[in-house]
């Protein structure tokens, strides 16, 4: 796996970390460039959170809102080629999200 997403995965695993057991919410879905939002959050979304850009999702499946998420993110190979891309999931919530890139944002004004 490159750098770059090893690095990704280790600050992923820690933004996350310091979010389990919050609430989540599929937030909204962006059609244009084709962008899932999830957003973790304790007790206001709009003010403390945690936004996790799905971009090209491919899969989507899981409850809109659930609480005490442990959400995480898997690097995986698409079998057949050289790409990789991503899995979001909470196993406990049933969520398994598919997607060709990812990013991870703080305390985002939404």
């Amino acid at each position: 796996m490159d750098d770059y997403y090893t690095k990704l995965a280790k600050s992923t695993k820690t933004f996350l970390s310091r979010w389990n057991g919050a609430n989540a919410e599929l937030w909204s879905m962006q059609r244009s460039h084709r962008t899932l939002f999830v957003v973790l959050y304790r007790e206001n979304p709009t003010r403390e959170n945690l936004v996790l850009s799905c971009v090209d999702p491919t899969w989507i499946t899981g409850p809109i809102y659930w609480n005490n998420c442990n959400v995480e993110v898997e690097i995986v190979e698409v079998p057949g080629t050289e790409y990789l891309s991503f899995i979001v999931k909470d196993r406990t919530a049933g969520l398994d999200v598919r997607c060709g890139g990812f990013s991870v944002r703080e305390h985002v004004k939404i």
